[in-house]
């Protein structure tokens, strides 16, 4: 039987920073590019994997020292570090890691609710999945 974790133990560094304590949600999307080789004489659609590419979505409760952090780096083609731990960060817990560029920042402040941050980031170059 697979064991299941909640997601208050997640984790989330990009920059070399951890953002864990104000983070509410990260989404990891990744995705493969198709490229079809159907030719003559073929009855079905043919494909072939292409390039990887994926993206981190991360949103949470805004802090201006979070703020100080992230905002310089958007617009910038510096490349960051990532490391995400859905789990936890406790020995032999899951990470993914990597590289990627700030691609948006939003500050939303709701006149009933509290002020939150989005963070969009596009993952650049090899996710490496390991272990904490």
């Amino acid at each position: 039987m697979p064991t299941f974790y909640h997601g208050k133990g997640a984790s989330f560094q990009f920059g070399g920073t951890n953002f864990s304590s104000g983070i509410e949600e990260v989404s990891f999307p990744r995705s493969v590019d198709t490229a079809e080789v159907t030719t003559y004489g073929d009855n079905d659609r043919n494909y072939i994997a292409g390039l990887r590419s994926g993206s981190i979505s991360v949103s949470g409760i805004f802090a201006s020292s979070y703020e100080a952090i992230i905002a310089p780096f958007l617009g910038g083609s510096t490349a960051l570090t990532f490391i995400f731990g859905p789990t936890s960060t406790a020995s032999g817990r899951r990470k993914e890691s990597g590289s990627c560029i700030l691609t948006g920042y939003e500050v939303g402040a709701p006149v009933g609710d509290k002020v939150s941050m989005k963070i969009d980031l596009m993952i650049t170059g090899a996710v490496t999945s390991g272990t904490f």
